[in-house]
């Protein structure tokens, strides 16, 4: 088991690191190499360290992977995702883990960026029939404050569908990716909800 430095911190960076796109028990044998440490584990596995090591943290990794798809089955009541929706899914995930993975430890600023692309989806799935709300201008300067400079950012919204407008200067979402939109929602509230308390 992952060490009780805190229990509940232990939770918390596990539910990070997964909401990262990492596999569980990659989180949780990277947690353990590190005493805990969300910082230090998040760090190796951004690098790849889970392929390169040895011994018995490895190994751990290797033991709990088995478990994850029955864990995550067990979780949902949601029919399973078809194929497409499945890419679209790792898409999102490979993002936001390029994008949280840039940021970390700045808390504050993975914060502002994961609540900026979360309202402008929200806003599209309340008003799916407003335009303004599936236009992004990219060069609006609070978006490129919050979202747009950091890699990962604009490609989280690419992986939700949305597509450069001709001449460059807007990201736009069709009216009819509902399912895309809902999708990266559900992924912006659990990262979110993983953060650690700043």
């Amino acid at each position: 088991e992952a060490p009780r430095a805190g229990g509940t911190e232990v939770a918390d960076g596990l539910a990070m690191l997964t909401s990262m796109g990492f596999e569980e028990g990659q989180a949780r044998g990277a947690l353990e190499r590190f005493h805990g440490s969300l910082d230090r584990a998040a760090d190796w596995l951004m690098r790849g360290g889970q392929e390169h090591g040895g011994g018995d943290h490895d190994m751990g990794v290797a033991a709990a992977e088995p478990d994850t798809a029955a864990a995550q089955g067990a979780a949902s009541n949601e029919p399973p995702l078809d194929e497409e929706m499945t890419r679209v899914q790792a898409s999102l995930q490979g993002a936001m883990q390029r994008l949280v993975g840039n940021l970390a430890p700045q808390w504050p600023e993975i914060r502002l960026a994961l609540q900026t692309l979360q309202s402008l989806l929200a806003n599209i799935k309340q008003f799916p029939n407003e335009e303004r709300y599936r236009r992004i201008r990219v060069s609006n300067k609070a978006f490129q404050e919050r979202v747009g400079r950091h890699p990962g950012g604009k490609e989280f919204l690419v992986a939700a569908r949305f597509r450069y407008s001709p001449d460059g200067e807007f990201l736009e979402c069709r009216s009819g990716d509902a399912a895309v939109v809902y999708l990266a929602c559900e992924a912006l509230s659990a990262a979110l909800d993983a953060l650690p308390a700043t």
